[in-house]
């Protein structure tokens, strides 16, 4: 590596005391604390900003560039080789075919939610006071290609008396509905994954340009720029969550637009700007089941809670999002184990969905 030629004008000291901090740091990383070996380096070079300026019992300048260019040569020994694209490609956990066609389906699954029940007291005419029992369980069905994401939430409600589940189907009317979410391709990604929040991102976040759902009967259609980062993939090799995404990530600044709307709330032309935080928490989860203190603990290898904010809950719940789900993910099964969505209506709440639930 050639030696950096001092300008002129420029004191060559301020340089050395630069790249000081760089070679505690390495020393520190190979050795542990240094004390004595730190001292060495202040007593011969300075570490005070006024010494060292000041001091004229310096080492020979041209000693001093040769120190510098050995300091940069072993920074760049310290970082990682980069992997190329093709290699990183290759741990996102689609074939080939499946990047090259954006029909081919990636997920196809119906997913159920653990039941809630809610249980009371109703006054009916003639009979006084009734105890009525509901079982209420979410049903979501999930299927994903390389172009869109299309899932949709109805629910399966049993009451006892019989009389019990109209009401409930009218509280349950408007969670029912669905979301399609059209995925950016892969030149849209190309643009997208070298700037910004979204750089880096290869294979552990769908990028997502435009949402359409339809809840309670009334469409809307949303789109997002930059792309709205939509869900996790759980098909990527174990590494890439971390080299992506850490213990956390932001995406801040999407601006969301609706484009089409029949809802009277949230009409055509309404914009919004928000933010989406992915930050790993602890793969296990244990859910209070059954009336008393019985317990269920699942097991995942990995979990990452991914939180909407587009101002308020409400608008955020306005606009097609959930103000939060979090995913756990099999390595092993390439797959989602569990998903705890809050859905962010008051009759909602939080559902927690599994195919381990399935009958």
């Amino acid at each position: 590596m050639p030696i950096r030629e001092v300008k002129k004008n420029e004191d060559w000291r301020v340089i050395i005391r630069m790249k000081l901090g760089r070679l505690h740091h390495l020393i520190r990383k190979q050795y542990g604390s240094t004390p004595f070996v730190i001292a060495a380096i202040c007593t011969t070079y300075g570490c005070s900003s006024s010494k060292a300026v000041q001091n004229s019992n310096q080492k020979p300048k041209e000693e001093l560039e040769e120190t510098s260019a050995e300091l940069d040569e072993a920074e760049e020994e310290e970082k990682p080789a980069a992997l190329d694209l093709e290699t990183i490609l290759g741990q996102c956990g689609v074939t080939a075919k499946e990047l090259e066609d954006p029909d081919a389906v990636l997920v196809d699954k119906t997913i159920r939610g653990w039941p809630k029940v809610f249980t009371g007291a109703q006054a009916v005419p003639l009979l006084g006071n009734v105890n009525y029992r509901v079982s209420v369980t979410t049903l979501v069905t999930l299927k994903a290609t390389m172009k869109e994401i299309d899932q949709s939430t109805d629910f399966e409600i049993v009451g006892v008396p019989k009389q019990a589940e109209k009401p409930a189907w009218e509280k349950a009317a408007p969670n029912r509905g669905s979301s399609l979410m059209t995925v950016m391709d892969t030149t849209e990604r190309q643009a997208l994954m070298s700037k910004g929040d979204w750089e880096g991102i290869f294979c552990t976040v769908l990028p997502v340009k435009e949402l359409s759902t339809t809840r309670g009967g009334l469409g809307k259609v949303v789109k997002f720029k930059p792309a709205l980062p939509g869900s996790l993939s759980p098909k990527a090799d174990p590494e890439r969550y971390q080299a992506e995404l850490s213990d956390t990530r932001v995406f801040s600044n999407i601006k969301a637009e609706i484009v089409g709307s029949q809802d009277p709330d949230y009409p055509e032309g309404e914009k919004f700007t928000g933010k989406v935080t992915f930050k790993k928490i602890d793969p296990t989860l244990t859910l209070n089941v059954g009336a008393g203190k019985e317990t269920k603990t699942m097991k995942a290898d990995l979990a990452y809670k991914i939180t909407y904010d587009f101002g308020s809950v409400k608008d955020t719940v306005g606009i097609g999002l959930m103000p939060s789900q979090t995913m756990y993910i099999s390595h092993k099964d390439k797959d989602i184990k569990v998903i705890v969505a809050n859905t962010g209506f008051e009759d909602g709440g939080t559902v927690v969905l599994s195919e381990d639930f399935n009958p």
